[in-house]
């Protein structure tokens, strides 16, 4: 299996991509947020790219001090993005701005509930799951969040942790966090999975990080079943560190080192979450700096600092 190059989009010179923000859509165009720096000021923009180049761009307000801005997909081409807990704008599907929606929250001390940025995954009775950093270090999303929104109005249904006694934390934040990091959470009627990347993100450039986890959760946000999990890597030579995200259909995990140390030489994976089974996701020829964001069937779109690549599988994988 091959994955072959179909077209390479430069979003210019002052931009910056928000990874965990690529979406891509049933007609293989990308939805995302990106930064931009235009006469001196940067503004931060929700954007629809082809592979024609960049289709429709709506701005977004500022938000609250640390928040990143979290992309909700209300259907019928309605599209939201929370600037912070308080704030959502919404789209139509050429990304024109229809109306602004107020949230109203009261958070436990000392959360106020900063937005993580992404995407909001899908959850039971029509909920969102949005992920919110720790108010202490902004960096680390430790908290998972329900919200209810239409195009109208919205409201924040309840918020957790996850329990830290559940993870193979260690190193020096792992005593002191209020749980492990949330980089992806995802719920349908029968499961609910978290992907948990860690004690503390601000530390992984610099030491590597403790472990990473796929679990499948109860009731009670307590671990059911661990679905893959590395750990014991602080006591290992060199640096790891790896980070997850689901796929847009929800099939499959998105794991991708990051460091190119270990058996994986920093080369991304699916993980096949009907039977728990990785697969190599092929490296696209020509393309080192590129990184792969999202998959969808036989699509993929990879990213660099300033550019998204477009390809598709030779032969689709059952995903």
């Amino acid at each position: 299996m091959k994955l072959i190059e179909t077209a390479r989009v430069a979003l210019g010179e002052r931009v910056y991509l928000r990874e965990k923000s690529v979406l891509l859509e049933d007609d293989g165009s990308v939805l995302m947020i990106v930064e931009r720096q235009e006469h001196g000021e940067w503004r931060t923009c929700i954007e629809r790219i082809t592979e024609a180049g960049v289709q429709a761009s709506g701005i977004i307000p500022p938000g609250a001090f640390g928040a990143t801005p979290t992309i909700v997909l209300l259907g019928g081409g309605v599209i939201a993005v929370l600037s912070d807990t308080a704030t959502v704008t919404v789209f139509d599907r050429e990304l024109r701005p229809q109306r602004t929606v107020a949230l109203d929250a009261e958070w436990p001390e000392p959360w106020s509930g900063t937005t993580a940025g992404g995407i909001a995954r899908p959850g039971r009775d029509g909920a969102f799951l949005v992920r919110l950093t720790d108010p202490v270090s902004f960096q680390n999303s430790r908290a998972i969040a329900s919200l209810r929104l239409t195009e109208t109005e919205g409201s924040w249904q309840s918020w957790r942790l996850l329990a830290r006694s559940d993870f193979a934390m260690s190193g020096p934040r792992a005593k002191s966090a209020a749980g492990p990091i949330v980089g992806d959470v995802w719920e349908s009627d029968s499961t609910r999975i978290v992907i948990a990347e860690g004690s503390d993100s601000g530390s992984v450039n610099r030491y590597g990080s403790d472990f990473f986890t796929v679990a499948e959760l109860d009731s009670d946000f307590r671990i059911a079943y661990r679905v893959f999990e590395e750990s014991g890597w602080l006591r290992l030579t060199g640096k790891h560190g790896m980070t997850g995200r689901f796929t847009a259909g929800g099939a499959s995990i998105l794991l991708r080192q990051v460091f190119a140390t270990g058996s994986w030489k920093g080369r991304a994976h699916l993980l096949d979450l009907s039977d728990g089974s990785l697969a190599e996701l092929p490296p696209v020829r020509g393309a080192a700096a590129f990184i792969p964001a999202d998959v969808r069937g036989s699509r993929v779109v990879l990213l660099s600092e300033d550019s998204l690549l477009f390809a598709r599988f030779d032969d689709e994988p059952a995903r």
